[in-house]
């Protein structure tokens, strides 16, 4: 699975098998109409990281477009639930905080999901911690629709293993 995905909407919805859509929009050819693909979200390096009742996804959204677009949620079935939250330095204390209207993915701009910020939160994950491969995640976006995802797993800090 490459380190990037961008969104195939334009190209499923063509009625083309999933595979291709992939290839058209890593690509950035034609969504199968004769048209060129609208520009779409790119996902870049999604990386998990797992513990016993918890776990965290890390990943940055690029936005080429001229329009904000918006992380709604997150699906996954490797895991209870997965939540957007953010941690937060108040007074020398972290703590964790939910949002549950998601983040926005800047116009021209990065959305950054990383350790000790902005992140994917996975409740009760179904998968050992101590066991390697990739965690399916479907992101759902305002715009983009849903994007399909594959975050590797890594050792503790989001370093890979």
């Amino acid at each position: 699975m490459p380190a990037s995905v961008r969104s195939t909407r334009s190209a499923r919805s063509a009625g083309l098998p999933w595979s291709l859509c992939l290839g058209l929009a890593l690509l950035g050819a034609a969504n199968g109409c004769g048209q060129p693909a609208a520009p779409g979200l790119e996902i870049r390096e999604p990386r998990a990281t797992l513990m016993p009742e918890m776990g965290a996804v890390y990943l940055t959204v690029v936005n080429p477009g001229a329009e904000s677009d918006r992380l709604l949620r997150v699906e996954t079935a490797a895991a209870r639930a997965a939540e957007t939250h953010e941690s937060l330095e108040e007074n020398g204390v972290m703590r964790m905080v939910a949002h549950p209207d998601g983040f926005e993915v800047p116009a021209g701009g990065t959305l950054e999901l990383a350790p000790g910020g902005k992140h994917i939160m996975l409740l009760e994950p179904k998968a050992p911690q101590d066991a390697a491969g990739t965690i399916p995640l479907t992101l759902h976006f305002e715009h983009a629709g849903a994007i399909e995802v594959q975050a590797v797993r890594s050792a503790m800090g989001g370093m890979e293993p």
